[in-house]
């Protein structure tokens, strides 16, 4: 993948991420008679709060990415960091108590101190292979989103197209019709006619001898 790629999917990343803690602390507050589009409303205003007034620009990636395990796990972290603290900062208290206690008595009466096991093989691959996933699907979101704009463009100009055809028919119709009448007019005879009517009628053969020069 190109870096470019890359660097865009790490922005929208973060952003999401940045949203979705704003949302977890809105939902956090429990408030009664919210309904989500609230939530989502006052998530949005406190993401812009935080971000210097500038607003969430990435709610159609959140959207694809929301229902995914690490986006759905994303408002709990906080809480599982400070327990995770809490009870490092105990273990290690009771490990250092028990050592200055006695040699090994612990260890003998079956009181080992179990510490968090760090992230397995497995659940780093499953990891990443949901990160992949989840830029796979917003990339092919942008690439489809970008296909209905230029398929949207494309018909914009067909239309225009056609519309400036129709005109442009319309308008030689028109001409064409107008040469058909003036032609009729040169060529009526006058030789018959009263002398009112020869007038009318050389007035209007001269109107169309005069407009010539300016016909395009």
């Amino acid at each position: 993948m190109s870096t470019s790629l890359m660097n865009r999917w790490s922005t929208i990343q973060k952003s999401v991420s940045k949203f979705t803690a704003c949302l977890s602390e809105i939902e956090h507050l429990n408030q009664s008679g919210t309904t989500e589009h609230d939530k989502i409303q006052k998530a949005k205003a406190v993401y812009r709060s935080q971000n210097n007034d500038v607003p969430f620009p990435y709610e159609h990636c959140w959207i694809l990415l929301k229902d995914e395990q690490k986006w759905l796990y994303h408002g709990k972290k906080d809480k599982q960091r400070r327990r995770s603290s809490m009870a490092t900062s105990v273990n290690v208290t009771h490990t250092a108590d028990s050592i200055n206690e006695g040699e090994g008595d612990n260890v003998s009466n079956g009181n080992n101190v179990e510490f968090e096991r760090p992230i397995g093989r497995k659940a780093e691959k499953s990891k990443k292979k949901e990160e992949r996933g989840s830029f796979r699907r917003c990339s092919e979101f942008h690439e489809k989103r970008t296909e209905i704009l230029e398929d949207a463009r494309n018909q914009g100009l067909e239309f225009l197209r056609l519309e400036k055809e129709k005109m442009e028919m319309r308008r030689k119709k028109l001409q064409s019709e107008e040469l058909d009448r003036e032609e009729r007019i040169m060529m009526i005879d006058t030789s018959r006619m009263t002398e009112a009517q020869r007038k009318y009628w050389k007035g209007r053969q001269d109107e169309i001898i005069g407009s010539q020069p300016s016909r395009d």
